[in-house]
């Protein structure tokens, strides 16, 4: 089974509340996951396709993509991607984008594609004022949100190596004019705010008028 699956039945597509699904299968048994595959292939295939043809109208916005993940008991002492017992404490989802009441929130993953796709992509959206960058997390029923780090978990743990997410949209020289270049690009009310930011790169975002 190839992974993304687009779950059209759990989706609306309709602007004034718009709501996508992915079925992206378990990080145990699917071979050496890479989230930004998974990330490209649900905006590329789905997301922007969608979405394009349409003005500046979408009121309310969720792009929801679904994991299973394994507990280290759960998989101790099977072969390598073999199956398991899946329970409801195995469920977790990430969304890369987020629109309501006004505020855009967008995974820091995203940011990696050009800022013309980015500048777009926020156009697309009603009455924006703020927009937050956001590190990929994990959500969901079960006690993951427990483990100091996710990703290490997914890509040693797991043995999905390729996995990586990103930290920062403005964490080099490019990133920085990325955004310099998004803000010219849509309504310069808009405000931007960022997950995790240190007080030096407060200082920094300011100066380069990024907040």
């Amino acid at each position: 089974m190839t992974y993304p699956i687009y779950e059209n039945k759990k989706s609306n597509l309709t602007p004034d509340n718009m709501f996508f699904e992915f079925d992206c299968g378990d990080l145990w048994v699917r071979k050496d996951v890479c989230f930004q595959d998974d990330l490209d292939a649900c905006f590329d295939k789905s997301i922007e396709p969608s979405i394009s043809d349409l003005s500046n109208e979408i009121e309310k916005f969720q792009w929801k993509m679904t994991y299973t993940i394994p507990y280290p008991e759960q998989i101790d002492g099977l072969k390598l991607n073999q199956n398991y017992k899946i329970k409801e404490g195995n469920n977790y989802y990430t969304c890369p984008i987020i629109f309501n009441n006004k505020k855009l929130t967008i995974l820091n993953d995203l940011m990696l594609n050009s800022p013309e796709t980015i500048i777009d992509l926020i156009n697309k959206f009603k009455n924006v004022e703020i927009i937050r960058f956001e590190i990929n997390t994990m959500s969901g029923d079960g006690t993951l949100e427990l483990l100091e780090d996710d990703d290490e978990y997914f890509k040693v743990q797991l043995n999905n190596p390729k996995w990586w997410t990103s930290l920062s949209p403005y964490d080099d020289k490019t990133g920085i004019e990325d955004l310099k270049k998004i803000k010219k690009g849509i309504n310069p009310k808009i405000k931007f705010d960022y997950e995790d930011v240190s007080d030096e790169d407060i200082s920094m975002l300011k100066k380069e008028r990024l907040i």
